[in-house]
């Protein structure tokens, strides 16, 4: 895999060696190479990936810290074990994806709180007030972290919240039983991200881990935002799981499917038209 394949997954902040020993990571993963199988040499690997050879060897040697791979002078590299990914169970499942559940096993750190604004990456092109509590916490499951979380809550609601409720309960559960607001629209996005320090040591997985972002908004009848969050979950331990439709529904909506243009305006300009 060539380097420039590596650069273009927005990690170039990242230390290239560690950008290498995630890609040989995710190599493994896909059965690249099985346990006591011999991986290609150090000098392979360079060629391969276009860096120098001590950029590879600390790759190895991280790979090896974590007990994936071993070393040793004349015999090369092997791997040792492969790194599965987790497998969610149902509570796990449940976790993330129902607003309500917080099960015994499932347990809430909260790291901070404070009133400020609703960040750019929240606000653009949506009707904001001007205060919201920012609750930055971390979700475990089993003592495992696996979502960190930046939730925004407008501020007059979250007052009607009980104090310290956001310890045991999901924000979206307080705003649902006591923030007294009609939701009116509500919708997420998600994409794929790349855990940088920070999040790798909050979350307990190794740097340049994918991850899955969530950004959500719930808006009021008015259209403003009451509630926005971003959650990034650990890649591997999470699971999207939710119903499309319901019984006899079409999912297959206009809001989600862009209409076909015309035939007429699939084909060439009008003024080529007309020359031909």
């Amino acid at each position: 895999m060539p380097i420039r394949s590596l650069a273009a997954t927005g990690t170039d902040g990242i230390a290239l060696y560690l950008r290498i020993a995630e890609s040989l990571r995710g190599r493994i993963m896909q059965g690249e190479w099985g346990p006591g199988e011999q991986l290609p040499t150090i000098a392979a690997l360079s060629e391969a990936y276009g860096v120098a050879r001590i950029t590879v060897r600390e790759a190895v040697r991280r790979l090896a810290s974590e007990g994936v791979l071993t070393t040793a002078r004349g015999r090369g590299t092997h791997l040792a074990q492969r790194p599965e990914a987790a497998q969610p169970n149902p509570g796990l499942r449940a976790a993330i994806n129902d607003p309500r559940v917080l099960a015994p096993d499932h347990a809430i750190r909260i790291l901070s709180r404070r009133v400020t604004a609703l960040p750019a990456s929240l606000a653009a092109g949506c009707k904001v007030e001007s205060r919201y509590m920012h609750v930055h916490k971390l979700h475990y499951w089993r003592d495992t972290p696996f979502a960190l979380m930046d939730i925004y809550v407008e501020r007059e609601i979250h007052r009607r919240f009980p104090p310290g409720a956001d310890k045991s309960q999901k924000l979206s559960l307080l705003l649902r039983d006591h923030g007294d607001v009609a939701i009116g629209a509500s919708r997420q996005e998600l994409t794929v991200a790349r855990a940088d320090q920070r999040q790798a040591a909050l979350l307990g997985c190794p740097i340049t881990s994918p991850l899955v972002r969530v950004r959500r908004w719930r808006t009021d009848t008015a259209g403003r935002v009451v509630y926005a969050c971003t959650v990034l979950y650990r890649g591997d331990l999470f699971v999207w799981d939710v119903v499309e439709a319901v019984p006899g529904a079409d999912h297959f909506g206009p809001h989600l499917i862009p209409a076909a243009q015309p035939r007429e305006d699939r084909r060439a300009p009008a003024r080529d038209r007309k020359r031909r």
